[in-house]
């Protein structure tokens, strides 16, 4: 009999030191305070700032080529620009190939600005690195 009420007290005091842990627990998501896919998304961002210094090689490569010479953007004005300034440009003939480089002038511009933006996106901040894993390890 008194190894059962012995036996009872001990699982009495794990049960009562589980549940301190577990209101621990508990307290410490409350703090924690975690969203629905931050985990993932902290990773993801984590691996590309871990990547930034090659990305930003690649994005300024790609801008270099657009640019290269008189770049491209300049080259599509100067063709659209002495199509306009002919004489002939008022007829059919040129009419097409006007729109057209406008139309990639625009379209070139914009994908000069697309990788201006991920160049600023992918610049490394250790400071912001150094938040992003600290959270991600607060969430493991």
């Amino acid at each position: 009999m008194r190894d059962a009420i012995t036996k009872l007290r001990e699982e009495i005091e794990q049960a009562s030191r589980e549940q301190d842990y577990l209101e621990h627990m508990a307290r410490e998501l409350k703090t924690l305070a975690p969203q629905a896919g931050e985990e993932d998304e902290l990773t993801t961002a984590r691996a590309t700032m871990m990547q930034s210094e090659k990305l930003y090689e690649i994005l300024n490569e790609a801008i270099g080529e657009l640019n290269a010479g008189k770049g491209v953007i300049a080259s599509l004005h100067s063709a659209q620009r002495t199509l306009t300034r002919s004489p002939l440009a008022s007829g059919p003939a040129f009419a097409g190939a006007i729109e057209a480089l406008e139309k990639a002038s625009i379209e070139a511009e914009e994908a000069l600005v697309a990788l201006e933006k991920a160049g600023e996106a992918a610049t490394f901040n250790p400071e912001k690195l150094e938040r992003i894993e600290e959270r991600l390890f607060e969430l493991k």
